[in-house]
């Protein structure tokens, strides 16, 4: 599971490093001057706000953290997919597109939780840390590589790798859904068998999340 995580990291900051240094560029090939970008450009960090908000309430209210942060995703991939397919006539429609992609960071917000409560063990949890840190940073490494000058102001094989590596993360996404679910059915089963003996002050042995069958995951 820890490599899931990094291969999130890395998927998803491939669009927000491209997105984050490469928006006003990205308005202006929807046919609007460099003044009226950086003020279209605006709206988006409310987009990310309320999705952040909106994330957080659902998923407390269903209790299914990992599918409703999903949602942001499927929101990104549309919004995306709007950027890319509209003609050029319906600025608007590319603009609208462009906010919904802000929706995105909401399955990364959620893994950071993930991290904190379905890892277990020190060690595992700081090198978990530590690894999800480095695929943030190498994700936002490559991502403003995809815009190269040659395709301003398009930038279509950017916007293609934007939406390529949105649909990777919901993959990984329902991925890690699905494994969390499967660890717990298993452990539930292991707990049910007669000869199984609860060990005693493990609190104290400092298991990982795999060694502690009494450990039931958070989804």
């Amino acid at each position: 599971m820890t490599w899931a995580f990094v291969f999130y990291a890395i998927a998803a900051d491939i669009p927000n490093g491209g997105i984050s240094n490469f928006f006003s560029q990205l308005i202006v090939g929807f046919g609007y001057t460099p003044e009226q970008s950086l003020l279209y450009g605006t709206p988006a960090g409310a987009v990310e706000v309320v999705a952040l908000l909106l994330n957080g309430f659902l998923g407390d209210y269903y209790q299914q953290r990992i599918l409703v942060s999903s949602g942001g995703l499927l929101v990104a991939i549309l919004g995306t997919a709007l950027m890319i397919a509209l003609p050029e006539s319906l600025s608007v429609g590319r603009l609208i597109g462009y906010y919904l992609t802000l929706a995105c960071p909401t399955p990364f917000v959620c893994i950071l939780g993930l991290i904190s409560s379905n890892v277990a063990g020190y060690t595992k949890k700081t090198t978990v840390a530590a690894l999800y840190l480095i695929g943030y940073c190498v994700g936002n490494i490559i991502g403003p590589q995809t815009f190269r000058p040659e395709h301003a102001p398009e930038y279509t094989p950017a916007k293609a790798t934007i939406l390529a590596c949105f649909s990777a993360c919901l993959v990984d996404m329902y991925f890690i859904w699905w494994w969390y679910n499967r660890q717990n059915e298993k452990k539930a089963k292991l707990r049910a068998e007669p000869g199984y003996t609860k060990v005693e002050n493990q609190e104290w042995l400092d298991l990982t999340d795999i060694e502690n069958a009494e450990f039931t995951y958070s989804v």
